[in-house]
């Protein structure tokens, strides 16, 4: 498993997409930044009496709060790259080859989930740091209060375990198809689906049910821009999506040993 992950992490850093995929975390924050510095400018000239609800709606926390959704920016990239990171090494015949060489599926398996994870996880750091720091710097933050900080690690806290979710998702669906069109297809279709149907909860009163949103993934990070998470909100949110992040897990890993590789 060791030299098997050890050999993963050595083509992925080898790779070009990697190297792509790290420009656009550091690039994006900084054209999104001036992007919103020059919207927010346009609108105040236009209508100044917008002025107070321009700089709530359009400021750094905004830029950050976005940082982990699945339906724009990085975060509708990286379940791609992820994608066809995996499946690179079944069209390219790796995956095959380690079987053929004794190392049980299992353990391919594991290797491959664990691979596109810290590729997500060092991605998605990267760019949620420049997003900070341009947002911070181009657009400000106004006032930071102790119960926003205290939400904002719970934030980044869940962002981590939503791309974990992301991770088993990109590694589960192509061992299962062995198609690359289809695979990246379903990855986006999962993806985009979470991301939209928290996004929609959210736009609605959805106190009655509140406790049950929580545990779709990416809904509470989704929530962040209107209100601080709580403790309660953020056990929630990591609960479920660990356990949806499991659920692909143990579903990826079942149909891999089942199909026949060729």
């Amino acid at each position: 498993m060791r030299q098997l992950l050890r050999a993963d992490l050595y083509r992925l850093l080898k790779s070009k997409l990697t190297l792509v995929s790290l420009i656009l975390a550091a690039v994006m924050p900084l054209l999104f930044s001036a992007l919103f510095l020059g919207l927010k400018e346009f609108v105040k000239f236009a209508d100044p009496s917008s002025s107070a609800m321009i700089e709530m709606a359009l400021n750094g926390h905004t830029l950050v709060a976005s940082t982990f959704s699945l339906t724009n920016n990085i975060g509708i990239i990286l379940p791609v790259f992820a994608t066809i990171f995996v499946m690179n090494d079944l069209t390219s015949g790796t995956i095959r080859n380690k079987v053929i060489l004794g190392h049980s599926r299992h353990s391919i398996f594991a290797s491959s989930f664990l691979c596109a994870f810290f590729y997500c996880a060092a991605l998605i750091a990267v760019y949620a740091a420049m997003t900070a720091l341009w947002g911070g710097l181009i657009l400000g933050f106004g006032e930071i209060s102790e119960a926003r900080i205290v939400s904002l690690v719970y934030f980044y806290i869940l962002g981590l375990a939503e791309f974990a979710f992301v991770s088993a998702a990109a590694t589960c669906l192509p061992l299962l198809t062995l198609n690359s069109a289809a695979s990246v297809l379903l990855t986006i279709l999962v993806c985009l689906s979470f991301g939209l149907l928290s996004s929609i909860i959210a736009a609605f009163d959805y106190s009655s049910f509140a406790h049950v949103a929580n545990f779709i993934p990416g809904f509470v990070a989704t929530t962040f821009q209107m209100k601080e998470i709580d403790l309660t909100m953020f056990l929630e949110g990591l609960a479920g999506t660990l356990l949806f992040a499991l659920a692909f897990y143990l579903l990826g890993t079942f149909g891999f040993n089942k199909r026949d590789l060729k």
